[in-house]
């Protein structure tokens, strides 16, 4: 298996590139001189597999087992400016155009995922917390339902929260890809 050489930290800024199947990654290191990491190439964007640090790649033995981590510097991407892995914006369908630029996730819920209040032409609009600890929580009201990966893959691409119930029709659906909705959850997670 061929191991790349990357930082232990990336700075924010990651420019990544889909080339044949292979997600490469460009990016600035926070290392100390002399440190580094080694990763695996990436399986698929917005994950990645992780070896030991010493450099020299192990050899695989019938026990060892591959496990995918979501990219969290992907979700990070994600969440502040509503870009892939490759720096396109994400498409997404809904009334942004009523909101003005909506471009990511922050743009409503605030950098710290914490909710927010967004003003409208008409008003305002309270956005919700979306840190994964406040949406996994138990809820207080018994017809609610906590999220889980799959209920929020649904939410946020198809609009239908974990009751099934549909989401205010301010909140954009996106088209993200599994892995990079898995990739936004990891973010989610370390706020």
């Amino acid at each position: 298996m061929n191991r790349l050489r990357t930082p232990a930290l990336l700075k924010f800024g990651t420019v990544a590139v889909l080339l044949g199947g292979l997600l490469l990654v460009a990016c600035q290191s926070s290392l100390a001189p002399g440190a580094s990491s080694t990763t695996s190439a990436p399986t698929t964007a917005g994950s990645s597999t992780t070896t030991a640090p010493s450099g020299t790649p192990s050899t695989p033995t019938a026990s060892d087992s591959t496990t995918i981590v979501p990219d969290v510097s992907l979700g990070k991407i994600i969440f502040t400016s509503g870009a892939d892995a490759t720096g396109h914006l994400i498409p997404r369908s809904g009334v942004t155009g009523m909101m003005g630029s909506i471009g990511a996730c922050a743009d409503c819920h605030g950098s710290d995922a914490r909710g927010n209040t967004v003003q409208m032409m008409m008003g305002q609009l309270e956005a919700p917390d979306i840190r994964w600890s406040t949406l996994t929580a138990p809820p207080t009201d018994p017809t609610d339902k906590a999220f889980d990966p799959d209920s929020f893959f649904l939410a946020v691409t198809q609009g239908i929260d974990p009751t099934g119930a549909a989401l205010k029709v301010f909140m954009p659906r996106w088209e993200l890809t599994r892995a990079e909705s898995d990739a936004l959850i990891a973010y989610l997670k370390s706020l």
